[in-house]
């Protein structure tokens, strides 16, 4: 059995908008049958191809902008009633960099959904391409047992969206064969060493693959580490 402990760092301050996962055959159920389309549930193949998957929802409604001008990032913003914070902006071409991609978003990146297993396993994300979905075009995958940084959603952008509270922002799926448990928690304050340390890597070695991030975590012997702090945060 591997464990799989995935949530928001403790202080964020939009935890009390935070969503579980959802798995991708209960949303394109709703789905399809608010829009009519129920029928394609019952297709076997495409079944199949929901199996291991979940949706990670829109916690609220997000409005992204384009770019403004050369080198000016798209904005992410948090439409609301009393004020429109930001929370993600265009972005850069490498981290040492302060000129952005002007047609790139990227936004919740701060650990509000950040993952790690206590063996190794895949996490893949995509665009919600089975949904008619307004986030296209860039996604990634890692061993969530062998390197240790939050997602980070992100999409192209062409024109103004709006993206309705509980709409999808990404597909999660699990490459294992070995049977898995999705375990809630928020990360404390100790994670935060962590992952910087794996940030601070990847912008001093940029040119390095996966696999040499990877050893070099497994090296430093951080996967005992952090499990150990998802653990007793677990129990709490």
């Amino acid at each position: 059995m591997i464990n799989i402990y995935y949530g928001p760092r403790f202080d964020h301050p939009f935890n009390l908008a935070w969503k579980k996962l959802k798995p991708l055959a209960k949303s394109l159920k709703d789905y399809n049958v608010e829009n009519n389309r129920s029928y394609i549930m019952a297709c076997p193949s495409y079944a199949q191809e929901l199996k291991n998957k979940y949706v990670i929802e829109s916690p609220f409604d997000l409005k992204i902008v384009p770019s403004v001008g050369e080198g000016k990032p798209p904005e992410v913003i948090v439409v609301s009633g009393l004020d429109t914070p930001q929370i993600g902006q265009g972005t850069q071409y490498d981290e040492r960099s302060d000129f952005f991609i002007e047609d790139v978003a990227q936004f919740l990146s701060d650990a509000f959904y950040l993952f790690f297993a206590d063996k190794s396993v895949v996490l893949k994300m995509t665009p919600p391409f089975l949904h008619h979905n307004k986030i296209f075009g860039i996604g990634g995958s890692m061993d969530i047992g062998s390197w240790f940084r939050a997602l980070s959603f992100a999409t192209y952008v062409e024109n103004e969206v709006f993206i309705k509270a509980g709409e999808p922002l990404a597909y999660v799926e699990f490459s294992t064969t070995e049977k898995y448990k999705l375990i809630p928690i928020l990360w404390p304050l100790e994670h935060f060493t962590y992952k910087q340390q794996c940030l601070a890597y990847k912008s001093v070695k940029s040119g390095s693959s996966l696999n040499q991030m990877y050893e070099r975590f497994k090296m430093r012997g951080l996967r005992k580490k952090v499990v150990g702090i998802a653990k007793d945060a677990a129990k709490e």
